[in-house]
């Protein structure tokens, strides 16, 4: 027999599958992907810890909650559907875990399905040959930026107060005789 009856099973696992699915569709992969990570730190936290009351709360004013997290649309509904509850307190508006061991199950519900839109993301880009450019740019951009820093502190070494090389370290330089092999 069921931990739960079947209409309320049903019930919070089409909201967590399609809260989930739109918050993958509804957004771009860049919120997607901050909001899904902050979501996955926020389950994993009371999956890991169950009895643990620090990992229970959300203070929905927190700036990274506000910035990060809620952004990404319909996050509340997936929040609820995962097992959150919504309330004010002293003022202020937070979402509360305060449910049975037996809804663990709604958390590894939302988990797997934030996990799979992220696989789905991370699929597409490495796919995408836009995506694979971009980031061979900026692997050469970085290492262009390490070569000129290399070179700008190879050059301090060498050069006087003025900026300019000294003549000991060019005459160092123009008479070294060169080495046949």
């Amino acid at each position: 027999m069921s931990k739960w009856g079947n209409s309320e099973r049903e019930h919070w696992t089409d909201m967590v599958v399609t809260s989930i699915a739109a918050m993958y569709t509804k957004n771009a992969a860049g919120v997607f992907t901050t909001s899904a990570g902050i979501l996955l730190k926020l389950t994993d936290n009371i999956l890991d810890n169950p009895t643990e009351e620090k990992y229970r709360e959300i203070r929905l004013r927190n700036n990274t909650i506000k910035e990060k997290l809620l952004k990404c649309e319909p996050v509340l509904q997936a929040l609820e559907g995962m097992g959150w509850n919504r309330r004010v307190v002293e003022m202020e508006e937070k979402m509360f875990w305060d449910r049975p061991a037996k809804d663990l199950e709604r958390l590894r519900l939302g988990k797997t399905e934030v996990v799979k839109y992220l696989t789905l993301i991370k699929e597409r880009s490495e796919a995408d040959p836009k995506e694979k450019e971009r980031k061979e740019r900026e692997e050469v951009m970085k290492k262009v930026e390490h070569d000129k820093v290399a070179r700008a502190e190879s050059r301090k070494g060498q050069n006087t107060p003025s900026g300019r090389v000294s003549t000991s370290s060019a005459a160092a330089i123009t008479s070294k005789p060169h080495s046949t092999m």
